[in-house]
């Protein structure tokens, strides 16, 4: 892990370091890591989850660092509205806890939650290959908006 820079947990679909690439342009290795009292659903109509603060529930994720403030302007905008990026404790695989920015589902949007959980491999087997084209052209258009 890097000791400088940010710090994202990811619990969604930018766990998965091809997606995080293709949103990102930069390929990047993450750690496994859990966030503690937090629980992982998926949005109604939607093929990405979101979390909400639960009590005695945990989340596992990847947790990529050494990330710098112009990596989270992209992220900031390709997450949806309904996000808010917060700092959060997580704990990698070695016990060892770290400050992270993670993205959280804003309260008046609960609703969207179906109470179903969210299951990464289920995305990779449906998903994966159009949500990574649709990655790939967000960084492009993004690029574009900020060279003009």
């Amino acid at each position: 892990m890097s000791g400088s820079g940010l710090s994202l947990f990811a619990y969604g679909t930018l766990q998965i370091p091809v997606v995080m690439q293709a949103v990102t342009g930069q390929k990047l290795s993450p750690v496994d890591a859990v966030l503690r009292d937090y629980c992982r659903y998926s949005i109604r109509d939607e093929v990405y989850p979101a979390i909400i603060a639960q009590t005695g529930a945990s989340v596992s994720g990847q947790l990529y660092t050494g990330l710098g403030r112009s990596t989270l302007k992209i992220l900031d905008a390709f997450e949806n509205v309904i996000y808010e990026r917060c700092e959060r404790e997580v704990v990698t695989a070695g016990n060892v806890s770290i400050n992270a920015q993670v993205y959280v589902i804003s309260i008046e949007y609960h609703h969207m939650l179906s109470g179903k959980p969210w299951e990464v491999d289920w995305f990779r087997q449906n998903h994966l290959d159009n949500y990574l084209e649709s990655c790939r052209k967000f960084l492009i258009e993004y690029n574009r908006k900020i060279q003009a």
